[in-house]
């Protein structure tokens, strides 16, 4: 067994959910993507902010993965917003950049 990242959590059942929501078009792209990963509002503002202890980490842990393998929710984004309120203009419209980009990728 390997060691995934806190922040990150294996989804199978995700794949296999999402599957019956879409009449099996992600049995198609499980063979290609085998597995997902969940990324918590941790990893994003990890991702987002140089000065985060966890930063190095989560931009290799980024490398490793496809865009396809890792999924998130509303709900952490919105977090990842907010987390952001407190640090001035810049890094909110860098946050909200950041998003934009996510949500324009899917």
């Amino acid at each position: 067994m390997y060691s995934v990242p806190s922040y990150l959590r294996r989804h199978s059942a995700l794949s296999r959910a999402s599957s019956r929501q879409t009449g099996g078009k992600e049995l198609e792209r499980a063979a290609v993507w085998p597995w997902t990963e969940f990324a918590d509002t941790g990893y994003w503002i990890a991702l987002q902010n140089p000065r985060e202890d966890l930063h190095q980490k989560a931009s290799a842990t980024s490398r490793d993965y496809t865009p396809n393998q890792i999924v998130t929710s509303e709900m952490v984004l919105t977090e990842f917003l907010n987390s952001f309120s407190d640090y001035g203009p810049g890094l909110c419209q860098e946050a909200a950049r950041a998003v934009v980009s996510l949500v324009q990728w899917t």
